[in-house]
This record gives C-alpha cells, structure tokens and sequence, in this order.
C-alpha cells in the first residue's frame, strides 16, 4: 500500500497521557510542535469491509487563523479535494507498537453507550471482551479481569456527560482488545477519542489510555 500526503494546519490539538510516547489525532487538527518518529505515522482507514493501518506523511504550514481577543485559539482544518481520503484517525509512536495491514475490528460503529449497556466485542484473532456501563462509569472485561475505563457517570437525566465507542480491535498486534472512546465531562472540560491499547496496560489490567486528542470549552 502506498504513502498518503495530505495537509495539516498547525494550530490544534492532542496530548499525551501520564508522559507515554504516543499521539492521536483526528483529521487536520494538531498542536504547533509535530515529533518525528522513526517508525512513522499511520492512519486507520476503511477499505470495504475491513481496516486498514496504512503509512502516512504530512506536510505542516502556519495557520493564518487569528481569533478574536475574547476567544480562545480553534482548529483550523484543510479541505482535502476527496474527503474520503481521510483516515478515521492517525497515531504515531517511536515504539514499534503500529504495521501497515488489515487490522482486526470488532466494533466500528459511533454508538453513544447508556447507563446499564453491554456490548460484547469479538474479532479474528482477538480474545473475546466486554464492555458495560454502571452508575459509576464504563468497565471493560476479559476473562476473569474486569477493569474500570472511565468515571465519567451516565444517568438516565442528560446531565452533559457522555461516552461513545468510537472503534475496537487489535491495533497493536498483541490479540488483544483495543479501544477508542469519545468520552465528554462537560462539568470542567472535554475530551475527545481517547485511545487504549492492551499492549501497553499495567499488569493485571486489560488496556491503558495512552493518548488522546482533546478539545477544550470554557
């Protein structure tokens, strides 16, 4: 598979949790500062029916964008001539955790999660897991390990938290479960696609969230 080359602006962004190596992003936005890795870039495109990790490269310009005085820096976003080359998401990693190839998926269908939902996640090759929500936020299951992903509360009155299973599968090869959540608290701020990877969890536990692009509302 070849090398995508699109556009970012610089002028948005993501950051990385607890001072692991990864990033994630979504379309064009980015922070001002880009690392570049050795083992590259790849971004999660459909292909058909499947998933696929392909290889990608960037070109970064200054953003021309300049707020007004009461309001805080927003993304600025290029508008690439096919829309559909965009991949859902790019990550990178000087770790050699992403390959080019069809990656197994379990779940790839944006669905908002409600207090006292279950959702079994099965792919080709992945252990077979669980997610389930409880008044006190989403866990995830495996076996005989449950592990608490997310405090954020749901409750039958929309009180503006949510959380949504964006993607799951094996991103990073391990056959085990992979996660990417959107998952908004908007009682101080938002967070957006936080991604978990199982190859990177503590020991005893499932997945870890290693980074995630966010967006911030005052």
């Amino acid at each position: 598979m070849g090398t995508l080359f699109f556009l970012v602006v610089l002028f948005a962004g993501f950051f990385g949790e607890d001072g692991t190596e990864y990033l994630i992003f979504r379309e064009s936005a980015i922070y001002d500062d880009v690392p570049e890795y050795e083992n590259g870039w790849f971004g999660l495109f459909q292909a058909d029916s499947v998933y696929v990790l392909r290889s990608v490269a960037f070109e970064l310009r200054e953003s021309t964008y300049v707020p007004d005085q009461w309001e805080r820096p927003e993304p600025v976003y290029v508008n690439l001539p096919d829309e559909q080359d965009w991949p859902m998401l790019v990550i990178g990693s000087p770790v050699m955790k992403f390959q080019q190839g069809i990656v197994p998926t379990a779940y790839r269908s944006y669905t908002d999660l409600n207090l006292g939902d279950s959702i079994f996640l099965v792919a080709p090759g992945v252990q077979e897991t669980r997610l389930f929500t409880t008044e006190y936020g989403l866990f995830i299951s495996c076996g005989d390990v449950i592990q608490w992903v997310s405090r954020t509360r749901l409750s039958e009155v929309n009180n503006g938290n949510s959380i949504a299973l964006c993607w799951a599968g094996d991103l990073d090869g391990d056959g085990e479960m992979d996660l990417i959540l959107d998952d908004i608290d908007d009682s101080y701020y938002r967070l957006y696609w936080k991604l978990y990877l199982s190859s990177e969890a503590e020991q005893g536990l499932l997945v870890k969230c290693v980074a995630s692009f966010y967006d911030v509302y005052y």
